[in-house]
Parts: C-alpha cells; structure tokens; sequence
C-alpha cells in the first residue's frame, strides 16, 4: 500500500510540473510576437510624424466667370479663336491658329483658282460635246424570193431541208427500181406510248401504209382481203416492214380482224406495206441528203417525231453516220397537218 501512493504522488507531481512548463512556455511566445510587432511599427528618429487629420484643410474656391461674346453667325464673318497661353518658355514656336470660315460671297463658278489661304474653289466641268441623239429606223421590210427546188430552214438546231416533192418521187422510184439486196431500211417509234396510236394514224391516213398479214402461203391479206402480185407491184413500194412489236392498239384491233376473217385466227407475219409515192418522196429525200454529206445510201435509221403539229423523220443516220437532217413528212399531204 505505501509503494502505491507513493507512485501516486510521483505521478501528480510530474503533471503539475508539465503543465507549468507549458504555461510558461506559451506565455513566453506571446511576448516574442508582441516584440516582432513592435520592431515593425517602430518609426525611425529621422521621420517626423504628421498627424493627418490636424493639418489637412479643406478650403472654398470661387472660379472667375468666363466672358460671353456675341458670335454673329448670320453675317458668316470670320472669329479667331486665342492662342493658348505658353507657360512654358521652351515652347515659343506655338502660334496661334486661325480657323475662317467658307466665304460665300467669294465663291465663283468661272475658274479653279487656288486662293492665297489655301481655299479650293470647285468648279463644275462644261461639257464641249453635247450628246447626240439617237434615231432608230425602222425595218425596211423586203420580200424574200424562195426558190422551188429547195431551201434550207434552222429547226432546234437541225437543218430542215425541202425539196421540190414531184422531183424527189421521180429520183426514188429510180432508186427503188434499182434497190440491190443489201439496203437496210429502220424507222423507229418514240417510246411514248401516248402518241402511238396518233403516228399509226397518221401512217395510214396521210402517207396510205397499210397493215397486212402474210400466211403460210405467202400470201398478203389485209382488212380488204387479197392483195395479189400484180396490184402489189403497182401500188406498193417494195421495201416492205417487218416490225418487231404492235405499237399502236388501232393496229392490234385490224391485226385481229384480218386473222378472223382470212386466216382463220391464225397469227401470220406482221407486215407493213407503204404506197409507191409515199416511199419514193422519202427515199428521193433521202438521197437528196446523203449526197450534200457525200455519202451512198446502204443503211437508214430514223425516228417518227410529232413536234409543233408537224410530222417528222428525225435522228437520220445513213451508213452509221448521223446527219443533222430531218425530213418534214406533213408536207407529203396536206391531210398530214389536219391529223397530227
């Protein structure tokens, strides 16, 4: 028991001292800050102090009245305006500076003169030459003389040729008599159908084509029966169509018709027969073309065309070569234009 207060003893007494040293300590701190700041705040002996709020004075000014002058501005008479005031001695060259205003009464519209205070006095430029008048005349109006035989007109950029009609049938039924076995004929249809039907009349009504079948007998029917060697030869050009497909749905119906009533609902071959003028007037056109662009005709293509009322071969080609022809087919007949 004596050796635990004992021990109690030591340990309250070692924690009196501990707290002492701290408070001694921290005290001793605070004095060191207090010294620091006073160092800072320590005015030097050379330094007098001036107590600010003693010695500032605050005190009233009354401005001198600036002078009125009467500016007459009505009369535009010159004013000047002072030169400032050089307190300083080493700016002497400063001078006063004048500004006058535009003399009115002294502007004159004769010469461009430059006057000794440097005032530019505009002038307006008189004009030496007067502008003339324009007249325009009219167009002498001159008639135009056309010779039969043919004459040429610009069409969309396409050379429309005509010909004299009864010489171009004289030069392709020479033609047609002395076709050789090579010669290629291809006319084409547009690839709307809506005109079709409108092509197909105008082929049987203006330029007399003809639907036909030919049987197995090679034989030719058409809506009026028989058509026998001898009229065929007279009538009908020999270049006779093969088409390939019915375009029109007017010539489907007379195709159904001619194989009920002669060939006994049988198909046939699809032919079209042209009439011998009708053929001639294209084939003399043709050659009449083929010889202004030095060609021999073996092979034509081409393509129906209906533009502006008028009924066209257009897209010539002869021997491979496209032409910048077209062949106006409405002239052929005067029916033509009442159709199209």
């Amino acid at each position: 028991m004596s050796i635990n207060r004992t021990t109690i003893y030591i340990n309250i007494t070692a924690s009196i001292i501990f707290v002492t040293y701290i408070f001694l300590n921290s005290i001793h701190s605070i004095d060191e800050k207090k010294v620091a700041i006073e160092k800072k705040n320590k005015v030097l002996p050379k330094v007098e102090m001036v107590n600010l709020k003693n010695d500032l004075i605050i005190k009233n000014i009354t401005l001198p009245k600036l002078e009125k002058r009467n500016l007459n501005f009505e009369k535009k008479k010159n004013f000047k305006l002072s030169p400032l005031k050089n307190n300083n001695p080493k700016n002497q060259v400063l001078q006063s500076v004048k500004i006058k205003p535009i003399d009115y009464n002294d502007i004159r519209v004769q010469n461009l003169i430059k006057k000794s205070n440097n005032r530019s006095i505009l002038q307006p430029v008189v004009l030496e030459k007067k502008i003339e008048s324009i007249s325009i005349k009219p167009i002498k109006k001159t008639s135009l003389r056309i010779t039969k035989d043919k004459f040429n007109v610009n069409v969309l950029n396409k050379e429309l040729v005509k010909f004299d009609k009864s010489k171009l049938i004289d030069d392709g039924k020479k033609a047609l008599e002395n076709i050789k076995d090579d010669f290629t004929i291809e006319f084409r249809w547009p690839l709307e159908n809506k005109t079709h039907d409108k092509i197909y009349k105008i082929l049987t009504e203006c330029l007399f084509s003809q639907t036909v079948l030919l049987n197995n007998n090679n034989q030719i029917f058409g809506l009026n029966g028989l058509i026998n060697r001898n009229d065929f030869s007279e009538k009908y050009s020999s270049i006779i169509r093969m088409p390939n497909n019915v375009y029109s749905s007017i010539e489907n119906n007379i195709i159904k018709q001619i194989s009920i009533k002669y060939l006994n609902n049988e198909k046939g071959r699809h032919l079209r027969i042209f009439d011998k003028n009708t053929d001639a007037y294209i084939i003399g056109y043709l050659l009449n073309i083929s010889k202004r662009n030095n060609l021999k005709i073996k092979k034509i293509k081409g393509q129906y065309l209906i533009e502006n009322n008028k009924f066209y071969l257009d897209k010539i080609v002869i021997n491979n070569k496209p032409v910048s022809n077209r062949i106006l087919l409405s002239q052929f007949n005067k029916r033509c234009y009442n159709l199209v």
